[in-house]
């Protein structure tokens, strides 16, 4: 798995920051420069923007906007360090061999991961995932651990350079050791050190690699369709069919995983409430994705798209054929599926649907509201402005108090959605840390009729066998 979280960065640069005074070599003040320049352009992205309008909260951002404008300003004595400046610079060197070059680097990948995240929390829905992780109660933990970082460099660099260069040095560390103390009450658990950053492999080979790059090719040309100006109903159909496919893999995986677990009670009913709630789940989605084939954007889905929903549709097959797990293997045999790995990968799949499914329910509300939402005109209630396009088998806008079924079932599927992706997260914490591994075999055998999937319809089938899995570029035209 090609995965990296903000608290694997933050681990490794604590790892780093701890060796530095077992390290030896000349040291620059040119390299200081450069690391006070990364933190301080790494507690810019975390104190971010005023996000919220109650009173506690935002109590909480101001204090943590006062620590950002404190910061010692830079030796020219015209510029002060600004709330929205960055102090100048060189970037580290990824190749460098100075140990606080390579600390540097490690903070400058971080900074990079939350200045995304930022951007992407414009554009999710509040309550989301990354909308938490990014709360200020969520980011102050991990300012913390970053003064303790810049302390533990500040003094290797007072050790380092000669004394007519430690005033920066001395500067900074007064000034993380003042913020550390204030910073205190807020703990150090945070949601932010879940924040993911995916790498998948560009030519996958094993079943995990091909899992996880079909499951992230899709998650990002499906938000790529969702930003479009009008949306595919096409591409928001097959998003509910996509996410029933998903639900389904996860929910066979799970029942592989039940019987390693069975003796484990906390375990079991981790996975029990999980599984039920990866069926309601997709019972909602499968009410709500024939509603979208009876409307229409008129757009085509792109290109790139449908690659990724072909590819993501075979390999969520391969993954349903997969059968039991191999007796006391702890990794992977020869072109299986390590159990644990590919857990994690739809997990992290399932928020990508929960985010989704809530975007497609906001979209259905625009499409309908801003009259780009068609559909068989003599489908639609009679109206004078339709009497032509009825006669003439044509088809006709729907207005904004109409298509409500759609919109209703839309929204409940994305909070069944939620629902179930909390529901993962919880079996997903009660799991062992060891690893399981399943071999390929193509036998449908295990889903039993008595399969808790079987209360909402055999789902492996229904995902494997409607059309829609597979979306054409063709839809039905507007005259």
């Amino acid at each position: 798995m090609s995965t990296t979280t903000a608290g694997d960065l933050l681990d490794r640069a604590d790892r780093q920051a701890h060796a530095l005074p077992h390290t030896s070599g000349p040291m620059t003040l040119d390299t200081w420069v450069t690391f006070e320049h990364t933190v301080h352009r790494l507690l810019r992205e975390l104190v971010g923007p005023l996000r919220t309008t109650d009173p506690h909260r935002a109590k909480v951002h101001a204090a943590l906007a006062q620590l950002l404008d404190d910061f010692p300003p830079p030796p020219d004595p015209t510029r002060r360090a600004a709330r929205h400046d960055v102090i100048e610079a060189r970037p580290a060197v990824v190749t460098s061999t100075e140990p606080l070059d390579r600390l540097s680097v490690t903070l400058g990948a971080l900074a990079d991961m939350v200045s995304a995240a930022r951007t992407r929390d414009l554009l999710t829905w509040t309550g989301s995932d990354l909308d938490q992780m990014m709360d200020d109660t969520q980011t102050a933990p991990v300012i913390a651990h970053l003064m303790a970082i810049t302390i533990l460099a500040g003094r290797h660099a007072l050790a380092s350079l000669p004394p007519d260069q430690t005033e920066r040095p001395a500067a900074v560390i007064g000034y993380a050791e003042h913020a550390l103390a204030g910073l205190g009450r807020f703990g150090r658990a945070s949601k932010l050190l879940n924040l993911p950053s995916f790498h998948p492999p560009v030519s996958p080979t094993s079943a995990n690699e091909r899992l996880e790059s079909a499951l992230r090719t899709w998650a990002t040309a499906a938000r790529d369709e969702l930003a479009q100006t009008v949306p595919s109903t096409e591409v928001l159909r097959n998003i509910s069919n996509q996410a029933v496919h998903v639900y389904a893999t996860c929910d066979h995986i799970l029942d592989l995983t039940a019987a390693g677990h069975a003796d484990d009670g906390r375990a079991s009913e981790a996975i029990a409430t999980a599984r039920a709630a990866l069926c309601e789940a997709a019972a909602d989605l499968q009410r709500a994705e024939p509603l979208w084939a009876t409307v229409t954007t008129a757009t085509r889905p792109s290109e790139a798209y449908v690659t990724a929903a072909s590819t993501l549709f075979d390999t969520l097959n391969d993954a349903l054929a997969t059968g039991g797990p191999v007796p006391g293997t702890a990794q992977a045999a020869a072109n299986g599926l390590n159990l644990k790995v590919a857990l994690t990968d739809l997990r992290y799949a399932i928020s990508d649907v929960a985010d989704l499914l809530h975007d497609s329910a906001e979209v259905a509300d625009i499409l309908a509201r801003s009259g780009v939402l068609f559909a068989p005109a003599r489908v639609l209630p009679g109206h004078l402005e339709r009497l032509r396009a009825t006669l003439l088998g044509r088809w006709a806008a729907l207005r904004p108090e109409e298509g409500t079924q759609l919109r209703h079932e839309a929204h409940a599927a994305a909070n069944a959605a939620r629902t179930a992706y909390a529901a993962m997260s919880r079996a997903g914490t009660e799991l062992p840390a060891s690893a399981m591994s399943i071999a390929p075999k193509r036998d449908h055998s295990r889903l039993a009729p008595e399969s808790s999937w079987t209360t909402c319809t055999s789902l492996e089938t229904a995902s494997s066998a409607t059309p829609t899995s597979r979306i054409g570029m063709d839809h039905a035209p507007l005259l």
